[in-house]
């Protein structure tokens, strides 16, 4: 029986292409890869928030936060998003992407940020700790009962009302 060897690291201008073709395959269209390779020539792009898992040296999965702000009455309050987590099909279910969550989250936590928002399956996203949200809208018409957040600084988002502002993008 053969032994995987997970490795989780910084995504670099090497990994691009695969990680096209793993979110094509995931997704089955090229809107997300579409969205990724254009978020990365934006000056908000963090590559130390693009973290790329390796199953014998080939990568597998990708996981992006991206800067992204809440319009309050009172002004913009900084958070990230959670870009779709891509991963190749004959590999899902075993762990990998739940890895990959916590490394990211760890490294947003280090790096200063307070919260993080996703649009997602509250179900898989539910068990990191992301909540529903009531209080906060997006721009890009996501259902509320799929639009959670993630306080990796405690009560960072109490009592915040507004909008996340999904740039062009998205």
């Amino acid at each position: 029986m053969s032994t995987i060897l997970l490795t989780i690291k910084q995504e670099t201008p090497n990994d691009y292409d695969l990680i096209y073709q793993i979110h094509n395959v995931a997704f089955g269209q090229n809107n997300e890869s579409a969205l990724i390779n254009n978020l990365r020539k934006t000056s908000q792009y963090d590559s130390r928030l693009s973290l790329v898992a390796l199953m014998d040296s080939k990568a597998v999965w990708l996981i992006l936060f991206y800067p992204l702000n809440i319009k309050t009455k009172d002004g913009l309050i900084p958070t990230l998003g959670l870009v779709p987590l891509g991963v190749v099909p004959k590999f899902q279910n075993q762990g990998v992407g739940s890895e990959l969550i916590k490394k990211g989250l760890s490294m947003a936590k280090k790096l200063g940020h307070k919260s993080v928002i996703i649009a997602g399956d509250p179900n898989f996203y539910g068990q990191f700790g992301f909540k529903l949200v009531s209080s906060i809208e997006n721009n890009i018409g996501e259902p509320l009962n799929h639009f959670m957040f993630l306080e990796l600084e405690p009560d960072s988002l109490k009592h915040i009302h507004g909008v996340v502002e999904y740039p062009p993008e998205f």
